[in-house]
């Protein structure tokens, strides 16, 4: 009967154009959050606790997996940061919610319904993001500073009081730092590659 109202609501969902995001209610967000951090803990007792005992799941490189099997998988996973989701849809049926969400580097559809008064997932699907177009383009302005731009627009300069003989860079702008080892995002990563380079090689425009 459950599965029957969940497939209802999944032909639903697939069929209205343009679904509005949906508020969730307390419970369900607490259910989210607490098998999100489950996941990225390795904490599997606590990942259990929201996936019913019917779930299934579809695999970023294609396998299927029950329950059984993804509980066997999370048990040799080593714990990692958490990341919260973001871009979040979610549709709400009464006691069944489709939720879709991003998180690191993934697409996540999951379906949740009430069992017993309790929120678990039933079943989930996972795809690889494409990778977004970024780019980083170094020049040198006419004070032989570096000058890099990114792809939301952004402009870092870098002067030369800035440079070191053994090309170690720790740049503050705002709220952004580039460092060749320990860039804060991969955006500052690649930026920090194109300083490498324009040291090595002359700037293009």
């Amino acid at each position: 009967m459950v599965m029957a109202r969940v497939l209802a609501t999944v032909a639903m969902f697939i069929a209205v154009a343009g679904t509005a995001d949906a508020q969730v209610p307390t419970d369900l967000r607490a259910a989210m959050e607490g098998r999100d951090r489950a996941f990225y803990a390795a904490d599997s007792a606590q990942w259990e606790r929201y996936t019913a005992p019917t779930f299934t799941t579809v695999q970023q490189d294609g396998s299927f997996m029950t329950r059984a099997e993804r509980l066997a998988n999370l048990k040799t996973q080593k714990p990692r940061p958490y990341v919260p989701r973001s871009r979040e849809q979610n549709t709400v049926r009464g006691d069944v919610v489709i939720a879709r969400f991003f998180s690191g580097g993934l697409w996540v559809i999951e379906v949740w319904t009430r069992e017993s008064g309790t929120w678990m997932v039933l079943a989930s699907q996972v795809t690889t993001a494409a990778p977004e177009q970024r780019f980083v383009r170094a020049d040198e302005n006419g004070q032989h500073d570096l000058v890099i731009t990114t792809s939301t627009g952004q402009q870092l300069l870098i002067g030369k009081s800035d440079q070191k003989p053994d090309g170690e860079q720790q740049v503050g702008f705002s709220d952004v730092a580039i460092s060749p080892d320990r860039g804060k995002s991969p955006l500052q990563r690649e930026a920090a590659s194109s300083w490498r380079r324009c040291k090595s090689q002359p700037a293009s425009s």
